[in-house]
């Protein structure tokens, strides 16, 4: 719908976009976050894996009710100008030059298989893990491995706060 806010602003935090940016960009966004007096529930602003074209980091994606965006390349100062552009989601795009073509062939031909979840979950958030399938596999072990519990019980201590 339009006007409708985007939920999650997602940026990358892999060695590359940090090295041209990427952890001022992200301080940026969070200032200007809490300037505009939006809080979390609003606007989630969340560190993740890499976003696949590290040659135009720092990369920044929204997740909105009209698709994905992804910018790449903003410096620190534009953040207020990214944050309205991502609130307003409309057409008209002040950061126009640093938005990337999602149909590209660079991304349209890519298949990600090890790292398909890599840029989506916040590695500092297991909720965030756990919402995208993390440790699924083990959910399903875990009653049948009831000796495992005997030899990690520290691990298990940890794991029981979130199987």
């Amino acid at each position: 719908m339009a006007g409708e806010p985007i939920r999650r602003l997602r940026c990358c935090d892999a060695s590359a976009c940090r090295n041209a940016g990427g952890i001022a960009l992200r301080e940026a966004l969070l200032a200007a976050r809490a300037a505009a007096g939006l809080g979390e529930p609003a606007l989630a602003i969340r560190a993740v894996g890499c976003l696949r074209l590290c040659g135009r980091g720092p990369l920044v994606a929204a997740d909105g009710p009209a698709g994905i965006r992804l910018w790449g390349g903003v410096p620190p100062p534009l953040a207020e100008p990214l944050l309205a552009a991502v609130q307003e989601a409309g057409d008209a795009d002040p950061l126009a030059p640093f938005l990337l073509d999602l149909n590209h062939p660079f991304f349209r031909l890519q298949k990600p298989v090890v790292l398909e979840r890599c840029g989506l979950v916040d590695p500092d958030s297991l909720d965030d893990a756990l919402a995208y399938g993390a440790y699924a596999q083990l959910r399903r072990c875990v009653p049948h491995l009831p000796g495992l519990r005997m030899e990690l019980p520290r691990a298990w201590l940890l794991l029981d706060q979130w199987l």
